[in-house]
Parts: structure tokens; sequence; C-alpha cells
């Protein structure tokens, strides 16, 4: 009976999703249908990877969408791969199509850019018409109950997809045909209205969970790392040890020192006994005590040396640093930064936001983040830094760096970890509706034209 229950409950629940994907996707623009696609789609299905094709103006298809990517870089291996596999099946793809790895002459750039095994989906209409592909990939072989189940979305998808390049490429025929028509001058006058409506405008870009704050684990001498008791992302407690130095040089020179003082004691005691009778050894007494305080001192700097050579947790957190062996036998100066300590629950979130998709932003602008992880969950954050200026990022792209603050950590705070990657949707001021479609063809054209 519970069983029972069970696939019923189950069933109720694909049924709202097919039910609230399919008003959502009924009011969103193309670009957010093809979002859609390839990141919601988890809601229900586990995959790893996703991707989707379409068919328009009976041109080549073209590779419009991505999982967990909010641009497309066509001349990115990712991307040349994905269309080289496409465009060797896509010929039979008219029905729901198993592929994986080893079945594939692919296999050596499969393995590196793709999970193992993958589906591919038509996106047929209600009429029949195929106006793209979609496909997921995952680790595990797919089942004969998930292929159905996608079946379901994708006849949604191919719908709505369907009408929205209708819509799109009728745009213009629309427009010429009430400029021919006298009769429908109003119509125009209306069009042009909806053009000037202000809409709230909206950017992605790929962001990351990062810590806020971490405090700094200085090198607090200059030597030679010999070993690094911790790992990577690791909780510690405060008063851990963090790692050592190579102290045998140290210890070396403060045996030495030790050495070196006991012959000054030695040679000055000899030396105030002889001063008694030899003016001669008057003389030497204040050069030999002068010798026996540099003696101390190296002596004390040696035995600081020692003391610091092994580096303890000031506080409990989590350790943040690339990998071990970065460290281990690297020689490092006084000051140089080995390693930060961030508390687990004191993030902020960091995005990337390329420069060719810069829209209007100031502080304070709600922002929406689509964990990699969990893309089924969006957690609200309000802007809190924008960069002055474009930077190069680790990626080689020129980009700005944003910082966002949490709204509400209490719910669901696994999902605030350090490190997860996602995509953001950073809502910019309202403007007008003609703005927004033709900001990407003026940003172009300027480039091109070089003005």
């Amino acid at each position: 009976m519970t069983q029972q229950n069970n696939n019923q409950d189950q069933k109720l629940y694909i049924l709202s999703e097919l039910l609230a994907l399919s008003e959502r996707a009924a009011s969103a623009s193309i670009d957010e249908v093809r979002f859609m696609c390839v990141n919601e789609t988890h809601k229900l299905i586990s995959y790893e990877q996703a991707g989707l094709w379409e068919n328009q103006n009976n041109q080549k298809p073209q590779l419009t969408a991505l999982s967990g990517a909010p641009i497309i870089d066509r001349k990115s291996p990712y991307a040349d791969f994905l269309n080289n596999l496409y465009a060797s099946h896509f010929n039979t793809i008219s029905e729901v199509t198993l592929l994986d790895a080893k079945n594939s002459k692919f296999e050596k750039q499969w393995t590196k850019h793709l999970a193992n095994h993958a589906i591919f989906l038509p996106l047929k209409t209600a009429q029949g018409q195929q106006v793209g592909t979609i496909f997921f990939s995952k680790s595990t072989p797919w089942q004969d109950d998930e292929a159905a189940l996608l079946t379901k979305f994708t006849d949604i998808y191919a719908n709505h997809l369907s009408q929205k390049q209708i819509n799109t490429r009728n745009i213009a025929s629309i427009v010429g045909a009430l400029r021919a028509s006298k009769k429908k001058y109003w119509l125009t006058g209306a069009a042009a209205l909806l053009l000037l409506y202000p809409i709230p405008s909206s950017v992605l870009a790929p962001a990351e969970i990062t810590a806020k704050k971490p405090e700094l684990v200085r090198s607090p001498l200059e030597g030679i790392i010999s070993s690094i008791a911790v790992e990577p992302n690791q909780n510690i407690n405060k008063g851990d040890l963090l790692f050592s130095y190579d102290l045998a040089s140290f210890i070396a020179q403060k045996e030495l020192s030790e050495k070196a003082l006991s012959v000054a004691e030695k040679e000055l005691r000899q030396t105030t006994q002889e001063a008694l009778n030899d003016p001669r050894a008057r003389v030497r007494l204040a050069r030999l005590k002068g010798s026996l305080e540099k003696e101390k001192t190296n002596l004390e700097y040696y035995q600081s040396v020692v003391e610091r050579g092994k580096v303890f947790a000031p506080s409990n957190g989590t350790v943040i640093f690339e990998d071990v062996y970065d460290w281990v036998g690297r020689p490092v100066s006084v000051g140089e930064r080995i390693m930060l300590l961030a508390r687990p629950d004191h993030t902020q979130l960091e995005i990337q936001l390329p420069a060719n998709e810069a829209i209007e932003i100031k502080a304070d602008r709600p922002v929406l983040f689509f964990s990699d992880a969990r893309p089924d969950i969006p957690l609200k954050a309000t802007l809190s830094y924008h960069s002055y200026k474009a930077n190069k990022n680790d990626h080689g792209d020129i980009a700005y760096r944003l910082k966002a603050e949490w709204v509400n950590t209490q719910d669901n705070q696994d999902l605030y970890r350090l490190g997860h990657k996602g995509t953001v949707k950073i809502y910019g001021p309202k403007t007008p509706l003609l703005i927004q479609i033709l900001r990407k063809p003026i940003i172009f054209m300027r480039q091109i034209m070089g003005i």
C-alpha cells in the first residue's frame, strides 16, 4: 500500500511539474525557453550535461544552449566536439537515440568532454515538425522510464520553441505589412508604444561561492616548507598544526651558536682573571664582552626560528589553498600568503560578468544563483560590490568582478557551501523593450565599425 501511494505521489509530482513548466514556457522568451530546456529539466531527471540544437529556416542545425553555460563559445573544443558528434548522427535522430562512448568513433574525445552515456531526443511539434534535438548525458545507463519521461518534456519544449521561432521570424514581415497597409497605421503606433514600454533588464553570468573576509595565514619566517598537515577545504580547530618548515639548517646554526657562546664565555672568564695583573688583558676585555653579547643575540634568534618552525591555526574554520604539493619543498619569504582560513557559514557570491554582456548595474540589485549541484533551487542575493573596470580573469576572458550578499542562509544551508559554482541571473533597471532587443546588435555593429 505504501509503495502504491509513493507511486501515485510521484506521478502527481511529475504531472504538476509538467503543467508548471508549460505555463512558464508560454510566457518566457526564446532564450529563457532554451535555458529551461538544458537546466530546469534537472528537477525531475538526474543528468550531468545537456545541450540543444535548433533547426531554423531550413538551415544547418545550430547549437543554441548548453547546461551551466550562460554564453556558448562556438570555437571551444567542447562545442566543436558536440557539433561533430551531432553531425555524424543527426540524420538518424528522428526518434529517441542512445549513444555511449564505447560505441562511438569519438571515444577519446567523448571521455574527455562528456559523461559515458548520452540520450538524443528529437523535438517534434504536435504536427510532426522537428524543430531541434536535445541531448542529456550521465555516468550511468539510461532507463526506459527515464526516456519516456524526457519525451514528455521534449513535447512541451518543441511546441513552445516552434512558436517562439515563428514569432521571431514573423516580426520583420509583420512590421512591413503594417507599414504597407494604410488601414493599420494605428497598429504600427501600438507596436511602437510597445517597443518603448520599460521592462526589467537581466543578464546571465558564471558565479562561485567564496569565503567572506577570510583570515590570511602568512609565512612567519624565510625558509623551506617541509610538510603540510592539512588538506584543501578541510575543517580544522584553533591550535591544529597547519604546516612545518625544514629546520635542519636552523638547528645546525643554533648548535654552532651554542658552542660559540660557550667558547666566548670561557675566554671572557680567563681574560677577566688575567686582567688583574696584565694591562693588555684589560684592553681585550671590552672586545670579548661585545663578542659574548653578539653570540647571545645569534643564539636567541635561532632559538626563536626553531620555535616558529611549526605554524598552528589561529582560529576555527576551513582551510583554503590549491594543492599540498604546490608548497612542499618550496622556499617562501617572510609574510608570503600560504593559505586562507574561512568560516564555512560566512560566504558570499563572486560573479564574473563578461564585459560584452554588461548592463547598467548598481548596488542592492537582486540576484538569483542557480548552483550546478542543485539548479532547481535558486538562491537569492543582492549585489554589494562592482569592480571599477573589467580585467582578465582566470579563464582569460575580460570580465567585471561582482560580489553579492545572501538574502537568507537559514534554509538549505548545504547549498551555500564553499566552492559551489553555477549561474546567476542579475536584474538591472527597467529599460525600453526596443533597447533590450537591439542592445547586442548595436554592440556588435560598434565593434565591427569601430565606433
